[in-house]
């Protein structure tokens, strides 16, 4: 079994929602953030590496069995635009939260740009 690192990468940035959203000030839900995104950002990066481009079809596949109480299923996988936009979108939210106004961004600011 491999790393499931298309599902890291989604879920580190909720994972930092939900603890920047019981930070206890601004600045560790800054931190929390930038942290948690810094982490997506760089699975992302670790995904764009393990990427073949010669290959077709979606790579990286991760699925799941059914999940009876949600009665869903677990499926991701990239393609060659979804995967260089991974570590982009990442990245570029933690800039963001690193070159915003500290005053103006609280927890729940925080959380709203993790999610």
């Amino acid at each position: 079994m491999t790393f499931p690192l298309l599902t890291v990468t989604v879920l580190v940035p909720i994972a930092g929602a939900l603890l920047a959203g019981r930070a206890v000030d601004r600045a560790e839900a800054r931190r929390i953030g930038i942290r948690s995104l810094g982490a997506a950002g760089i699975t992302g990066l670790a995904a764009l590496a393990l990427f073949e481009p010669a290959a077709m079809g979606p790579q990286l596949l991760e699925a799941s069995p059914r999940i009876p109480w949600l009665l869903c299923r677990w499926a991701l996988a990239v393609d060659g635009l979804s995967v260089v936009l991974l570590p982009v979108v990442a990245l570029l939210a933690a800039a963001v939260l690193v070159a915003a106004p500290r005053a103006d961004l609280g927890p729940a600011g925080v959380r709203a740009l993790l999610l």
